[in-house]
């Protein structure tokens, strides 16, 4: 089972690289609501439902996982933030870099 769950987060990361920021940011973003939906749901029927112990635990197991998963899945939210603040001031450094060689060119070929 382990090395599914490997071979599955693989596939899943290897999927995530070839696509933008934004196309990863949007995934990640419904990933997360996702799992804050499942928690509450989880919570609800655990507060609610008289049930065996045994599916209480595994309940109670389910809860703990999804709320590691989605600490991941913030902490991975948070880096794409910061991937696409980089990419944008490098978008803003050549925009800047471009604007200023224009200048330069339009005094020395400035005929008045």
């Amino acid at each position: 089972m382990s090395d599914e769950e490997t071979e599955l987060e693989r596939k899943i990361k290897e999927d995530r690289q070839s696509k933008s920021i934004l196309h990863q940011v949007t995934d990640t973003k419904a990933l997360i609501d996702k799992h804050y939906y499942r928690i509450d749901v989880i919570e609800r029927i655990l507060e609610s439902k008289a049930m065996e112990n045994d599916e209480r635990d595994r309940l109670e197991t389910e809860l703990g996982a999804l709320k590691e998963i989605l600490q991941r899945s913030e902490k991975e939210l948070q880096g794409l933030h910061n991937s696409n603040r980089e990419t944008t001031k490098v978008a803003i450094l050549v925009f800047f870099l471009v604007f200023c060689i224009y200048c330069i060119y339009a005094v020395f070929t400035n005929e008045n």
